[in-house]
């Protein structure tokens, strides 16, 4: 048992040490952990070596990280005339892209902008005049602004006055 013992620790030993002669063919790289041999970058990729204890290398491509923006910031604040402005910047490389924002809705009034034939809405901000409608009378009064039904007035000779 000790004869057979001492022939397995020669032959290991004398693999080992054959093992990473380049005068081999039967070697099998051993290789040790992965380590970054240039970072990769939000547009770059970056670059991962790794070494056999005979010497060898090994290196293998890693992704770009691409941007991770944040949240924006923004710069010019949307209106019902003006579009937005918003920046964001990317937390790893500091490169700032600037989104532009859509116009905001009409912030319409709560009553109605009236006249003799229509109603309509105004915007508060802009005083914009939207929605005009014809009135809709029922029982002498417009069911939609509560403008009520005034008369025509008619000449004598059947011409209308506004």
């Amino acid at each position: 048992m000790k004869i057979f013992r001492f022939i397995c620790i020669i032959t290991v030993t004398l693999l080992t040490l054959c093992a990473c002669s380049s005068k081999t063919n039967i070697h099998t790289h051993t290789y040790g952990s992965w380590s970054i041999l240039t970072q990769p970058t939000c547009n770059e990729e970056g670059v991962l070596v790794r070494e056999c204890a005979c010497g060898h290398t090994e290196e293998t491509n890693v992704s770009a990280l691409g941007h991770a923006y944040g949240e924006g910031k923004v710069v010019v604040e949307p209106s019902c005339t003006e579009r937005g402005l918003t920046n964001y910047t990317c937390k790893l490389c500091g490169e700032v892209k600037t989104a532009i924002e859509n116009k905001t809705a009409h912030t319409l009034t709560e009553g109605y902008v009236i006249d003799e034939e229509h109603h309509a809405k105004e915007c508060s901000v802009c005083f914009a005049v939207t929605g005009k409608e014809d009135h809709f009378y029922y029982g002498g009064v417009c069911i939609i602004c509560g403008c009520p039904y005034k008369e025509p007035e008619i000449s004598d000779d059947n011409t209308t006055f506004d």
